[in-house]
């Protein structure tokens, strides 16, 4: 998680918090998906990914309020949200 926070945002993690580890798709796949929640106060790299992953990560800034009135779908991004709005005032 550390590593791929790293290469993928250029962030150094101060604290992880396991937020959950879900089953999206409960019946058909024993697929699991752990959720969460990094604090970070400095960036040490410049992001963006691995090229020789073939990576192209775009990083983008939100607000909390520009983050609430984004129109989000998927189920780990809301599980995540709720959490924040909910632990972290």
């Amino acid at each position: 998680m550390r590593r791929e926070i790293h290469e993928e945002l250029g962030y150094e993690i101060d604290q992880l918090t396991e937020i959950v580890t879900m089953w999206p798709s409960p019946g058909s796949s024993a697929e699991t998906i752990g959720v969460y929640y990094a604090e970070v106060s400095r960036q040490t790299g410049p992001g963006g990914g691995l090229a020789e992953e073939h990576e192209q990560i775009e990083i983008v800034h939100l607000t909390r309020e520009e983050l609430a009135r984004e129109k989000i779908r998927d189920a780990k991004t809301l599980v995540a949200m709720q959490w924040a709005q909910l632990h972290k005032a």
